[in-house]
């Protein structure tokens, strides 16, 4: 055997003997746990089928943990029915008992059992959709404090709950002074102090073992005291100190075909609405543990794919029973800070949950209520905490507030309508903000932005007189009926200035849309700036808006309005109706006129000739070391393998310099130089440049270059003073 297989050898046995120990940890840890949960499902009169409750969720850890850890894409996955909608569906099983009247207990057990199965069968469902239809993401559009106000709420409820089960009563303000006395206080103190006590333990450090440590500890104290006390069992399980349930050893079947005649089907259809609020927590959870998973491993995880594999694991345990149930974050993360970061890690550990459901069941009646609901309290204060205390620093007082709100609903009405409520104060406050937003980012004018079109040195000098003539109003966000009047009212300003601005861009580059109501107001703005004698031109507006807005308007208005690609191209045409506009102004006043403007600008028209004639020198002097370059309108200033084999002059024409995504970024023309760097050897830019009308150009090659510095030094370095004057050529040495 060679060396690299032996090593392979080992890795493997060492592996799969990390996975065995840390199954055994992992399966303890779930053991109690699922017994907790029954006994939060099953309360009230129902409490004498805790232990039978029991086995069903172990079938359902059984069934989930194998099945996930085998598929998951996160190595080393387990998976227990949930104690979030167990909350929920604790305050179910005391609607069903009561509603139920003097049915047998029997019948209340198995209309509970079934509405358990019909849980799991819609929550699995929903968990295939989801995953099969690669929806993941768009639920994370469920705003926080939603979430938060669930699981705070629920705390709420697993406290009242815990309290109920050890007191052996339900708790209420009829029942609260029956609470205090001597002997029920005895029966729930010890449990509420083991709570408080976990919470400070694993507050302060958070470690998996503890809890079942510790319960197995006092569980044994719990009996050493009964022994010495000469408290038999039976007298203890009488006076509710410990659970009461069928006989035998096994934990499963609880149930078989023929029971489910006792079911009381009406009473099953009353609580379709809690149904569904279950199913929706069970959502927000998964949720939260695969991005928990995420952010405590630095995993990369498949969330669609987990949806569909725990979907496909709950229906199959809800068959047998269980409650809703997908992964648990403790048990994963746990299994990972034990070494055991493999699926042999959740197989074991199913096989130690499938051997205690079907040989576990004179053990599992010996565990003290008092400490079973301690384990449901810490889970309570720990929700309470965390979602209600912990989070307000990271929120604002209204994001909080809605949190507050969702927690007291809940525990005073129900779940269903604390995620109604939650739902419509979250998404009123967004309305609110929403109406309060601004949607123009800024306004400028026509000197503060211009296009990247290369200009003459006259029309420079009319664009910077008359920029104020050209407005620009960048628009963003969504602009619906709330915050469309937050964009007429500065327009309409704009239209009552003196002197009126000619030309409007309305730039919607970062606008996601606008709903009919803002389009109709907006259509009533451009017959207003018709009348005004202004033009307006969108930029970057959507193929669909443009169509509405066109066919709203009349064509007399129409001429006026125009839809531009993206902001450059609707300040080039502005521009240019701004420059004809003036030079028809010109033609009025006569001679006058244009002599004034020659005056403005002849100290800028001397300088612009002096380079040209500099240019034009500089490229006759080169002709020996250059090649003569010739380019119809739209071809490609870089080679067919689009490189730059040369540095370019531009000798006639103009070309205009695009990024990848086709905007254009600036103009060059006679006197400009393209690609200077390519001078030194082939150079591939990160810009297109394209000839925008047929152009000439000489191009100086890196062998070209090389000779004229060996016989004309002086002349290279003229060449490079040119080339560091000229700022339209600057602007490839910044790319």
């Amino acid at each position: 055997m060679s060396i690299s297989s032996t090593l392979q050898s080992e890795n493997i046995a060492g592996e799969l003997k990390r996975a065995l120990l840390a199954s055994m940890i992992l399966a303890a840890l779930t053991i109690p746990y699922c017994f907790a949960l029954s006994a939060l499902i099953f309360a009230g009169p129902l409490q004498l089928y805790v232990v039978p409750g029991a086995g069903m969720m172990l079938f359902g850890s059984t069934i989930l943990t194998l099945l996930i850890a085998i598929s998951s894409s996160y190595r080393g996955a387990l998976a227990v029915p949930h104690d979030i909608p167990a909350a929920a569906l604790g305050t179910m099983a005391v609607a069903v008992t009561s509603s139920m009247g003097d049915a047998p207990l029997d019948a209340a057990f198995m209309t509970m059992t079934t509405l358990l199965i019909l849980c799991s069968l819609v929550t699995g469902l929903v968990f295939l959709v989801i995953g099969i239809g690669r929806m993941s993401n768009l639920l994370r559009f469920i705003p926080f404090p939603v979430t938060a106000g669930c699981f705070a709420g629920l705390g709420w409820v697993l406290c009242l709950a815990a309290l109920s089960m050890m007191s052996s009563m339900p708790i209420g303000w009829r029942t609260i002074d029956r609470l205090f006395e001597p002997d029920t206080v005895l029966k729930w103190t010890p449990g509420i102090a083991y709570g408080v006590v976990l919470m400070l333990v694993m507050e302060r450090k958070s470690s998996v073992a503890f809890p079942i440590w510790s319960f197995l500890l006092l569980t044994c104290v719990f009996h050493t005291v009964l022994y010495v006390s000469g408290i038999t069992v039976e007298s203890a399980q009488s006076a509710g100190l410990l659970w009461s349930g069928v006989g035998g050893t096994g934990l499963w079947p609880a149930f078989g075909p023929g029971d489910f005649g006792l079911v009381d089907w009406s009473v099953v259809l009353t609580q379709i609405s809690t149904l569904i609020g279950v199913t929706m927590l069970m959502v927000l959870s998964m949720l939260i543990i695969t991005d928990g998973l995420v952010l405590a491993t630095g995993v990369e995880i498949d969330h669609d794919r987990e949806f569909r594999i725990a979907g496909a694991a709950g229906i199959l345990a809800g068959m047998g029973g269980s409650s809703p149930g997908a992964h648990s974050i403790v048990l994963s993360i746990a299994s990972r800070k034990l070494g055991a970061g493999t699926p042999w890690a959740g197989v074991f550990a199913s096989v130690w949950l499938g051997a205690t459901l079907f040989l576990g069941n004179a053990v599992l009646q010996l565990i003290p209520i008092m400490f079973v609901g301690g384990l449901i309290f810490f889970i309570g204060i720990d929700l309470l905490y965390n979602w209600l205390i912990k989070v307000r620093k990271r929120l604002n007082w209204r994001d909080y507030g809605i949190i507050v709100v969702i927690a007291v609903t809940i525990a005073v009405f129900g779940i269903v309508e604390g995620v109604a409520i939650g739902l419509v104060a979250n998404f009123g406050l967004f309305a609110l903000y929403l109406v309060r937003s601004n949607p123009i980012e800024t306004t400028l004018s026509g000197l503060d932005l211009q296009s990247n079109r290369i200009r003459s040195v006259i029309d420079q000098s009319i664009l910077l007189s008359n920029g104020e003539r050209i407005r620009i109003v960048r628009l963003r966000g969504y602009i619906f009926f709330g915050t469309i009047y937050r964009l007429i009212r500065p327009l309409k300003k704009l239209l009552a200035e003196t002197p009126t601005p000619a030309l409007i861009v309305l730039d919607c580059t970062n606008i996601m849309g606008f709903d009919a109501s803002a389009l109709n107001t907006l259509v009533m703005f451009l017959r207003t700036a018709h009348a005004n004698g202004a033009h307006v031109v969108f930029a970057a507006s959507s193929d669909s808006f443009q169509s509405r807005v066109s066919n709203d308007l009349p064509d007399t208005i129409r001429e006026r309005v125009w839809f531009e690609r993206n902001l450059d191209l609707a300040l080039e045409r502005c521009e240019d109706l701004n420059i004809r506009a003036t030079m028809r102004q010109l033609e009025g006043t006569g001679e006058d006129g244009r002599t004034d403007l020659l005056d403005r600008v002849a100290e800028d028209l001397e300088d612009h000739l002096s380079r040209q004639i500099h240019f034009e020198e500089l490229v006759g002097q080169l002709e020996r070391w250059v090649d003569r370059c010739e380019y119809a309108p739209g071809d490609a200033l870089s080679g067919s393998d689009g490189l730059h084999h040369g540095m370019q002059l531009v000798v006639s024409g103009r070309i205009s310099v695009y990024d990848a995504l086709g905007t254009r970024l600036f103009q060059v023309g006679p006197g400009n130089v393209v690609a200077p760097m390519a001078v030194f050897g082939g150079l591939r830019t990160s810009t297109i440049e394209i000839a925008e009308e047929r152009c000439v150009t000489v191009m100086l090659t890196p062998a070209g270059h090389r000779q004229m510095e060996l016989e004309k030094p002086d002349l290279s370095r003229r060449l490079y003073r040119f080339m560091l004057t000229d700022r339209r050529g600057q602007r490839y040495q910044s790319r």
